[in-house]
């Protein structure tokens, strides 16, 4: 069942669980006598072997309960009657009557034991000490003579809620820790580099007694990553060595093993054990701990408790009358879910076979009862730390791995994928691929990639090719290929190299982007353009088209003509403004900079021009303009017409007398 709070104190609570159990125990101690009794008195093999295994269970449960209650003499006496047991259950030979005298010895002597121990010392029993819920946010203290890393670090660690107090100065560090404090640091971080010594961390963790199974716990973190720096900090006493820069979210974590930091969402724990009284007393050295405990007494019914808890450690006791904490185990393990699930076993076994046996079935720990509660709060709580990262670990994991998936399947609906060993041949392809190369995945496979090889590009262009995935790099670059039936097929297509360990490609992965489409589209293009390109110069006109930024997009032949200009002299590109410049002096004007301007102001409009301006070798050109509007961006296509002879008709006419017409020839 799941534990509610309490309005007792952790130790009130323990003291009451070790008063009832001392209340219990003159009963608990009359039950051997009883089955002792009633084994002497057994003649059938199998009803004997029945009464000596409850009798082992009964034993070996008061050795764990006794201990737990701090009652050590009675758990030494309980424990020696537990082996006699043991060894008249491995021995199959008819019990003896030394044998039975040695049993019945043993159980007098526990019970006189326990007497003494409850009369003679019962105001010195007490409960062990429950442990105390760590702090959400730890003290730490950071000795780093660099200002910039403190700072950095400082943050980080924050970040993550710890509370920190960072040093700059060996001293300030060394007078911090000696004097008397409110609260102690729960972890110290030295750097090992210091103004005094290239492995003055590592003196100064010795000198000051940290680190070690008594100190605080030291980390030191240094840009040194040799043995001299690293044997140092071991031998002064430190924990963790890390190298710089250091990580802080993987030092976070360090730090939470090393403070036991009481996490945001507590630990769950599901405890099995048939003693109500050990279940108690178990859970509450948890829930001190600030844990969730779901205590279970009925074993049988732990696959339904798993079901509706979902515990992050599993803790069970080795003997129990129905089934065993191995046997328990082995069946977790057996599903996929519970395969990486924490499972402790708390038992007074100390026989070093059956524990290696409890481990083998799944088991990961064997605390062996009496456990300090503190100790015993420490190890759930490390291994319950560790199973939570190994989660977040194994989503990302399951979510980077859904992603790529789904990559993956958008990738195979969308591009041409093909796979090739070292050599290049096919040992993979898509669907898309056999779609539209027209073969099916069997002629493919084995194959070698030149199975779609085309005759439109030279044999150097495919010897580049290889020659490039072959050294180790990305090819990029269109490729055509053929198709089953004959037909071409235009693709763009990246080959990356997979790498060994010794640097060489092992097999190349082909992404491809069919392009045929687009291929046409621009071959189609580039016969508009010639046809546009032939018409254009057969006009005319001079034609000349600009870009937005003033760029010469095109320009005929008639235009370089009319304007003295060769075709050298306006290659695409050039910038319109410095034609215009060029082109200036043949025009008849008497302001060029107001020609200009006026220009540059017409670019900036969507006005249509139409003009005719002579030139100075008496030419007179009729100018269209028209605005190619793109967005906000505006180009130009100007037109070039040559009217001088028109205008040399409309002055003849004009200067001919009255009524007379130009002279005509007759034949």
């Amino acid at each position: 069942m799941a534990r509610g709070g309490s309005m007792t104190s952790p130790q009130e609570a323990l003291e009451a669980l070790r008063q009832q159990f001392c209340d219990q125990l003159p009963e608990r101690l009359e039950t051997p006598r009883q089955h002792l009794v009633a084994l002497s008195s057994e003649t059938d093999p199998l009803k004997h072997q029945a009464e000596l295994e409850t009798f082992h269970t009964l034993s070996h449960r008061l050795t764990g309960t006794a201990g737990t209650f701090g009652m050590p003499a009675v758990s030494q006496s309980a424990r020696a009657l537990e082996k006699l047991v043991k060894r008249e259950l491995a021995d199959e030979t008819p019990p003896t009557l030394s044998r039975q005298a040695a049993l019945k010895d043993a159980v007098e002597n526990m019970l006189a034991v326990a007497r003494q121990t409850l009369s003679h010392n019962e105001q010195h029993l007490s409960a062990p000490a429950a442990p105390e819920l760590p702090s959400s946010q730890p003290l730490l203290f950071l000795l780093e003579d660099d200002a910039l890393q403190l700072a950095h670090l400082n943050q980080a660690l924050e970040e993550q809620g710890y509370r920190v107090q960072g040093f700059t100065l060996a001293e300030a560090f060394r007078q911090a820790l000696s004097e008397p404090a409110v609260e102690s640091p729960t972890v110290v971080i030295v750097d090992m580099v210091l103004e005094n010594g290239t492995l003055q961390g590592a003196k100064l963790i010795q000198e000051l007694g940290l680190g070690g199974h008594e100190g605080i716990p030291a980390v030191v973190i240094s840009v040194r990553d040799d043995l001299e720096a690293r044997l140092a900090a071991l031998r002064a006493g430190a924990c963790r060595y890390l190298t710089k820069p250091v990580n802080a979210t993987g030092l976070a974590q360090l730090l939470d093993d090393l403070s036991g930091r009481h996490p945001p969402t507590p630990y769950r724990v599901l405890l099995v054990d048939d003693d109500p009284l050990l279940l108690e007393s178990q859970a509450l050295a948890l829930e001190s701990a600030g844990m969730e405990v779901c205590s279970l007494a009925k074993p049988l019914e732990l696959l339904e408790t798993m079901a509706q808890w979902s515990p992050e450690v599993v803790v069970l006791d080795l003997h129990m009358p129905e089934v065993s904490g191995p046997e328990l185990a082995a069946i977790l393990r057996e599903r996929d879910n519970y395969l990486e699930l924490p499972i402790l076993f708390l038992s007074a076994e100390t026989d070093l076979q059956q524990q290696l046996h409890a481990l083998s079935l799944g088991g990961d720990d064997f605390p062996v009862k009496p456990v300090e509660p503190e100790h015993f709060a420490k190890a759930v709580a490390m291994r319950a730390r560790r199973s939570r990262q190994h989660n977040v670990i194994r989503r990302r994991l399951e979510t980077s791995l859904y992603e790529r998936q789904r990559e993956h399947l958008t990738l195979n609906h969308h591009a041409i994928v093909s796979i090739g060993d070292s050599r290049g041949n096919i040992i993979e392809v898509n669907d898309r691929f056999c779609e539209i190369s027209g073969y099916s995945r069997q002629e493919l496979l084995g194959k070698n990639h030149g199975i779609v090889k085309s005759d439109i590009h030279s044999p150097d262009f495919y010897r580049q090719m290889w020659l490039t995935i072959s050294s180790g790099q990305v090819w990029n670059g269109e490729i055509c290929n053929r198709r089953r039936d004959g037909s071409y097929y235009w693709v763009e297509s990246t080959i990356t190299p997979f790498l060994d360990e010794a640097g060489q490609p092992y097999q190349y992965v082909s992404i491809r982007t069919e392009i045929t489409q687009l291929k046409q589209a621009e071959l189609d293009l580039k016969a508009r353009e010639r046809e546009l390109t032939a018409t254009l110069d057969a006009t005319q006109d001079g034609i000349l088209a600009v870009a937005p930024d003033r760029r010469v997009r095109f320009a005929n032949d008639r235009f370089c003509e009319l304007w003295g200009l060769s075709a050298l002299q306006v290659p695409q590109g050039v910038d319109e403004r410095d034609l215009l410049r060029r082109t200036q002096d043949n025009v008849k004007r008497s302001d060029e900079g107001d020609h200009l301007e006026h220009i540059d102001r017409l670019y900036k409009s969507r006005d249509i021009l139409h003009d005719t301006i002579e030139l100075l070798d008496g030419r007179f050109l009729e100018i269209y303009s028209q605005p190619v509007i793109d967005g906000d961006a505006i180009g130009r296509v100007w037109s070039f017409h040559d009217i001088t002879d028109s205008k040399r008709i409309q002055a003849e006419v004009e200067l001919a007398p009255h009524g007379s017409a130009p002279a005509r020839c007759v034949r």
